[in-house]
């Protein structure tokens, strides 16, 4: 840097670890990049150390669980705590170090994130365009006999509520969606 100190970079990859279950796996799904570990020096002091953990998901899924930092060799304090994923990998819910939940809803076939949400766990939320069959709205009851395209106020698609009825579980009565 511009004052003459010496900064250097460390990264630990999963062959910089003993063996377990996530490196091994990381290993032989050839995630080799994955860092796990960064620990930044100036002058040979340690400045600061990122963890990057990771996590098995829906049985064999290794996506990042959490991530954690400490400056100048203080203890880890977690940062962000990636909470639940779909099937295809796509983030659901994450926790930030202020406790405020984000969560995602995505396209049908898992593509796109159509939905963010603050301040609330993933299982409380659903949307209601019905361009695409709704399977991943977070909305239950959805017949795909009710999409109609003659009732459509905006897009090409509508959905006729008469004689279904859409509905979510676990919803909390003393919160005010």
């Amino acid at each position: 840097n511009s004052k003459g100190d010496t900064i250097r970079i460390d990264f630990y990859y999963p062959f910089n670890y003993s063996s377990s279950a996530v490196t091994d796996s990381l290993m032989a799904q050839n995630r080799i990049e994955q860092i796990l570990e960064q620990q930044t020096y100036i002058n040979q002091q340690l400045l600061t150390t990122q963890k990057n953990n990771f996590s098995f998901y829906n049985g064999a899924t290794i996506q990042p669980s959490s991530t954690q930092t400490s400056r100048l060799g203080q203890t880890l304090s977690t940062d962000i705590v990636f909470d639940q994923y779909d099937q295809q990998g796509n983030l659901l819910q994450y926790t930030g170090k202020n406790g405020i939940k984000m969560s995602y809803l995505w396209t049908d076939d898992g593509n796109y994130p159509i939905a963010e949400a603050s301040n609330t766990d993933w299982s409380s939320i659903a949307y209601s365009s019905f361009e695409n069959t709704g399977v991943r709205s977070g909305w239950l009851g959805i017949d795909t006999l009710h999409f109609t395209s003659t009732t459509a106020l905006t897009g090409k698609k509508g959905y006729a509520l008469s004689g279904s009825t859409l509905y979510k579980n676990g919803l909390d009565m003393n919160v005010i969606y």
